[in-house]
């Protein structure tokens, strides 16, 4: 049997827009140096997008003044 590593979480959203039972996501320990990583510019970048989708979410929900 091949160990696995938990990597992360997901879960889906229903009919009424609530989310369903979160469901765990997972590779093989060996497959684990494989999975690619942002590092340098793409992290700024990513996390550039981040911040600006957060504070478009919260302009549109109106947590902004």
């Amino acid at each position: 049997m091949s160990d696995y590593i938990q990597i992360g979480v997901t879960a889906l959203r229903g009919p009424s827009g609530e989310f369903l039972p979160s469901v765990p996501l997972y590779v093989r320990a060996g497959d684990a140096p494989q999975i690619a990583q942002p590092t340098g510019g793409e992290r700024g970048i990513l996390e550039a997008l981040a911040e600006r989708f957060g504070a478009y979410v919260d302009q549109e929900r109106g947590d902004t003044p």
